[in-house]
């Protein structure tokens, strides 16, 4: 989980705060939302791509490997839900949030503890996060799309640059974030 944390900044770059910022001031501006979720999709992608060839340098136990890759997928799709979550706070809706969060959080735990009294292996509490984890972001996304906002993609690059360009230090911020909660050692003297 540490080595995957390190990646969790790439999926997002820091765009799902500017989205509540953008949306909350002006709300012509949801209709970029289908371009930000494709641009969340490439970069979700892409971090999959760079964990799985990462895995290769961290170690050469399988098992771990494969770990890894599970767990980066449950993390890459709560991080991907940030965005429908921005759209929740801009309108003012943290409610379906709260709710979402409540679903992941007793499904999660239900599965966990499922496998830990019936197939207690490491290899099978991180499917059961990872099958928690789609259950949940197939729920939400079934809620969004009906309820609130229709889910599509664009590939708008020109609403991907200016988002990414007020982005970008929210990036920053998360990337040394994660380095500091991963318990590297600090440069105290």
């Amino acid at each position: 989980l540490a080595f995957i944390s390190l990646f969790s900044v790439f999926p997002d770059l820091g765009i799902s705060k500017i989205l509540t910022r953008e949306f909350a001031k002006d709300k012509k501006r949801e209709e970029d939302f289908p371009a930000i979720s494709s641009l969340k999709i490439i970069l979700g992608t892409a971090t999959i791509g760079l964990i799985f060839i990462g895995s290769f340098f961290v170690t050469q136990d399988i098992v771990i490997r494969k770990l890894m890759w599970v767990l980066s997928l449950y993390i890459l799709m709560n991080n991907s839900l940030d965005t429908i979550f921005a759209f929740f706070r801009a309108r003012q809706h943290m409610e379906y949030q709260a709710g979402a969060q409540i679903i992941q959080a007793t499904a999660t735990t239900v599965f966990g503890l499922f496998v830990i009294f019936n197939f207690p292996t490491v290899q099978n509490l991180s499917l059961s996060y990872l099958l928690a984890g789609f259950l949940y972001s197939i729920f939400i996304l079934i809620f969004f799309h009906f309820k609130v906002f229709p889910l599509t993609l664009s590939f708008k690059k020109s609403v991907w640059k200016s988002y990414l360009a007020m982005s970008w230090p929210m990036a920053l911020s998360g990337f040394f974030g994660a380095l500091t909660r991963t318990g590297l050692p600090s440069m105290r003297m």
